[in-house]
């Protein structure tokens, strides 16, 4: 674990906050499923086609994590930069403009929780039947940062203002694909633990 980051959200500061509390909680599920991908990857008898597929989902969880990380340390900045803007009495155009970025990182984080449920979903159906509990933790630890993200991004959007609608439209969009993603994953997922 990042003990420091951990030791920074646990200070009674605005940052970190929710943001990227949950955008830490999307690398922890990464992490497993990474550690589900090597041990498939270790196995002796490998077939060539299982070989790239475990290969493209190395590439696909490292960059994802990376990004996750990025996204969980710019959501502090942006937070930040918001609240500096509205304390300092900055003009409308900066005070809007520091909104849309406080607004749009935790719906990134999102939208890369949903690139990362379709991945837990794959390894989740070609994984051995003893780490099927290990991708349905994924997905659970998916789900729990992509909802933390709908909230941070529910209490950023201004009410009313000129971009409200605009945001409310994404973030329907973005936690519906999830929510999707998410129980077709559960589903198919669970369904392989009562095939013999």
């Amino acid at each position: 674990m990042t003990k420091s980051f951990l030791d920074s959200l646990a200070r009674p500061q605005p940052n970190p906050g929710g943001g990227s509390a949950s955008a830490y909680t999307a690398t922890v599920a990464l992490a497993l499923l990474e550690k589900i991908r090597k041990i498939e990857r270790k196995r002796d008898r490998i077939a060539p086609e299982d070989i790239v597929f475990w290969e493209k989902h190395r590439e696909d969880i490292s960059t994802l994590s990376k990004e996750l990380v990025e996204l969980r340390d710019r959501d502090g900045l942006v937070y930040s930069k918001l609240a500096e803007a509205r304390s300092a009495g900055a003009s409308e155009e900066v005070i809007n403009q520091a909104w849309h970025e406080a607004i749009e990182c935790p719906l990134d984080i999102i939208r890369a929780v949903g690139e990362a449920m379709t991945c837990a979903h794959a390894v989740g159906l070609k994984c051995r039947r003893h780490l099927i509990p290990d991708a349905l933790v994924v997905c659970e630890l998916l789900a729990g940062a992509a909802w933390g993200a709908t909230y941070i991004t529910k209490f950023n959007i201004p009410k009313p203002g000129p971009f409200h609608d605009k945001y409310w439209i994404k973030l329907d969009y973005h936690s519906w694909k999830v929510a999707d993603i998410l129980c077709e994953a559960r589903e198919a997922i669970t369904a392989r633990k009562s095939v013999k």
